[in-house]
């Protein structure tokens, strides 16, 4: 249990839960020990021969754990920004203060980076089991809705976009019925619709997230939003650069 406040005690903790699913449920048969990347080459639910599992009550508390320190992270920086405010307004707040404040939140967004990726790789395993868990239903994944939305920064839209994307091709699409999928598209629409249109505050990899659920929606639900996804990130990359990049896009979107 994560009982620190300590950000690089959580980072190592989330890290080795991750290696921990990940190396346990990788099929070492299939790359060289060389290459090995499980967050590309990790097998999706029905590709796993001799799943490690994990029990529904351990599944619960890892992703409550992961919700909890997500939160606490959260309030760090809400902290810090309101500090800040209050010591800027009294004229205390100089470029020492500034210098802090920037360390901690690259360090908050360091831990929130760990705790995205072992929520996708937990997405990727243990897919057909995540529904089940009250944690994911009620807390998880109507957090992550709200953060995908314009009023919070870039780092935590980016963060709830590598998880709803992850939780969209590996439980919703597979595992859920009808009304299940057209529920979680409808929100979800609305965090792709931000990070797509915030041109001057998306970055590469925050462009890249909301393209591949926005494609992976459109071919899978409404073929007619290819073209305005398509339209919309020529716009913000460029059409020198963007038709092979969309290209490529499209053709992951289709896996």
């Amino acid at each position: 249990t994560v009982c620190d406040d300590n950000v690089e005690v959580q980072e190592c903790c989330f890290q080795a839960v991750k290696d921990a699913i990940g190396y346990a449920n990788f099929d070492y048969r299939t790359v060289a020990n060389d290459c090995y990347n499980y967050e590309i080459e990790v097998l999706r639910v029905g590709e796993i021969k001799d799943r490690v599992d994990f029990s529904r009550s351990e599944l619960e508390a890892l992703v409550n754990l992961a919700v909890g320190s997500l939160s606490a992270s959260l309030q760090r920086k809400a902290v810090r920004k309101a500090e800040a405010s209050v010591l800027s307004q009294d004229g205390d707040y100089d470029d020492e203060c500034a210098d802090e404040d920037f360390g901690a939140n690259q360090q908050e967004e360091g831990l929130q980076l760990l705790i995205a990726e072992f929520l996708g790789t937990a997405a990727k395993v243990y897919g057909d089991k995540w529904l089940e868990l009250e944690a994911v239903r009620r807390t998880l994944i109507p957090n992550l809705m709200n953060m995908g939305l314009a009023h919070s920064e870039r780092c935590d839209r980016k963060f709830a976009l590598m998880v709803l994307v992850d939780i969209l091709e590996f439980v919703v699409l597979p595992f859920c019925d009808s009304a299940g999928k057209a529920q979680f598209v409808e929100s979800f629409l609305e965090v792709l619709k931000v990070g797509l249109e915030l041109e001057e505050d998306t970055d590469e990899f925050t462009l890249e997230s909301a393209t591949h659920g926005a494609l992976t929606i459109a071919l899978n639900f409404r073929q007619a939003f290819v073209e305005e996804v398509k339209t919309k990130c020529m716009a913000i990359i460029g059409e020198d650069d963007g038709g092979e990049w969309m290209k490529t896009s499209v053709e992951n979107a289709k896996r």
